[in-house]
């Protein structure tokens, strides 16, 4: 039990000395030209004090990233991107002559031993993933003082998602990196190269496409802008622009959307007395309800938008049961014996107009319509004796059914065009 006891003992010792500076009283001790350089780089080393000859200096910060795993996750709003990122930056107290040390001219040393820029995600959701420092691996140190530390951390940024052109949806996110504890008058953050950001070694996504990238510098200053005034903040934004891979859904929700349509404006050439078309109308109302339902499952409630698919399913139920409304109605009319009279200005008007003739009763019989044209052609004319008021109720039962489909098409044309979400391109960079 005390072997336990003391091993304990020596890791915290341990853990309590990592931060101190290197004792330099055994240089004569080192065995090798590699340990010899470690002990004259780390005696004496501070690395909680910024390396700057003067205090004054500004520590320039260099960095790239390198994605090679960008992931969205909708039900949180978050989005993760799994990275290569890379540090440079000068150290002044990290300078040898490699001369003296056999031509030495680059040591690699663990990154807890120096001081290391601390590095933060600012718009992260959740605290633990903010700070980036802490993840640092070995440092590369050339003789100059320059430093180049490498890292690979999950990068998780808060998104506000957009579902309005769901499931063609394009979500614009940024991961913004800077400093928490250091003003941007003392640590300058800038880019290694153009931009910041090297997408070779990107994997694909099988859910999400990267269609736009984008990389800013912000500076905030105090007061007016003038050469007195000393950064407050500076930080780099990293802007991705993502789209979803909608070939599954097109398939299951684009399509049979587009197939309800055509099937409700085919049942008003139907006639209304038939049990089918009923049968086929309740079909579709059950239809686009699960729809409804099955996308406010698939799709997250943490938009502030109203995805335009399911406008269109809703609007299109709407109309489905007004079409229901409307083929019970019908169906009583078609059993109707009376003989009112305006069901033979209805009939005149129609027959006026020999369009209307071809549009709203091609299906009569000839007999019929020609009863249609003679009746047009004399006021004052009936249309068919009293025996045949049930068959009069039917021709008009048809000729509102025609009404609606004519009203009906563009309505619908404009529900397609207005509300089926459309799948534009981007350039991407």
């Amino acid at each position: 039990m005390s072997w336990k006891v003391c091993l304990i003992f020596s890791l915290l010792f341990i853990s309590c000395r990592c931060g101190e500076p290197l004792d330099c009283g055994h240089k004569e001790d080192a065995k090798t030209t590699m340990m010899k350089l470690k002990l004259f780089l780390l005696c004496g080393y501070d690395k909680y004090l910024r390396p700057v000859e003067y205090h004054t200096n500004k520590t320039s910060v260099g960095i790239i990233v390198a994605p090679r795993i960008i992931d969205f996750d909708d039900v949180t709003s978050t989005l993760r991107v799994k990275t290569w990122l890379s540090l440079n930056w000068k150290d002044s107290h990290l300078t040898w002559d490699k001369l003296l040390y056999d031509g030495i001219d680059q040591f690699t040393l663990d990154s807890s031993f120096i001081w290391v820029p601390d590095l933060s995600v600012y718009n992260a959701k959740d605290e633990t993933d903010t700070s980036l420092d802490q993840q640092v691996s070995p440092v590369m140190i050339h003789h100059h003082g320059e430093v180049y530390a490498f890292m690979s951390p999950v990068l998780a940024g808060h998104c506000v998602p957009n579902w309005s052109n769901w499931p063609y949806d394009v979500h614009q996110c940024t991961l913004t990196l800077g400093s928490k504890r250091y003003l941007g008058s003392t640590v300058d953050f800038t880019f290694l190269n153009k931009e910041g950001l090297w997408l070779k070694y990107l994997l694909p996504n099988n859910e999400w496409e990267l269609i736009k990238t984008n990389t800013t510098r912000n500076e905030t200053a105090l007061g007016p802008k003038n050469e007195t005034d000393s950064l407050f903040l500076v930080s780099l934004n990293y802007d991705f622009t993502l789209r979803r891979h909608a070939s599954v859904y097109v398939a299951t929700y684009l399509i049979p959307g587009l197939v309800m349509v055509m099937m409700s404006l085919a049942l008003l050439w139907i006639p209304p007395n038939r049990s089918g078309r009923m049968a086929i109308l309740c079909t579709l109302v059950f239809l686009q309800s699960i729809s409804l339902q099955y996308l406010s499952y698939k799709i997250p409630a943490n938009g502030d938008t109203t995805p335009y698919l399911v406008c269109f399913f809703r609007d299109c139920l709407f109309l489905t049961g007004l079409l229901v409304i409307q083929t019970i109605v019908n169906r009583r009319l078609t059993t109707c014996t009376s003989n009112p009279s305006y069901l033979q200005s209805t009939f005149r008007f129609v027959a006026s107009n020999k369009y209307l003739q071809v549009l709203l009763v091609n299906d009569l019989d000839p007999k019929n319509a020609a009863k249609l044209m003679d009746t047009g052609n004399d006021e004052g004319s009936t249309l068919v004796a009293a025996d045949e008021n049930v068959q009069q109720w039917q021709m008009f039962v048809n000729i509102i059914d025609r009404v609606c489909f004519v009203l009906l098409v563009p309505i619908y044309l404009l529900l397609s065009i207005s509300l089926m979400p459309a799948n534009y391109s981007f350039t991407k960079n």
